[in-house]
């Protein structure tokens, strides 16, 4: 499941490029992820976009999140920003993942797969 919130205060072609990179990603990562869900917010100084994915591995909805940040304004090089953002987060989800396989076992222990 994904949910995608609203678009962020961009301009038409800088809009285009968010939404095309930020499908691509959840599109990546619906196999991986059961939930995943794509945040932005401004950082408290105004200077960066921080971009936030929170994401459950599991059944149980471990939530996990990991974030990546872009600098405002935005540089000429919209594409090769929103490709390094997303590129971030996408490495964050893979880290969990090997965490979460070298985790110490809960209560429940961990599933090893065949």
């Amino acid at each position: 499941m994904t949910e995608q919130p609203s678009m962020p205060p961009f301009d038409t072609d800088t809009a285009s490029a968010f939404a095309r990179h930020k499908s691509r990603f959840l599109s990546r990562n619906l196999d991986r992820c059961g939930y995943l869900r794509v945040d932005m917010r401004p950082a408290p100084n105004g200077d960066r976009l921080v971009f936030a994915a929170s994401f459950t591995l599991d059944a149980v909805r471990r939530w996990h999140k990991v974030e990546s940040a872009v600098d405002l304004p935005l540089s000429d090089d919209v594409e090769g920003a929103f490709a390094a953002l997303f590129e971030q987060l996408e490495d964050g989800i893979g880290t969990a993942r090997i965490a979460q396989l070298f985790a110490p076992l809960g209560g429940a222990g961990r599933q090893l797969s065949d």
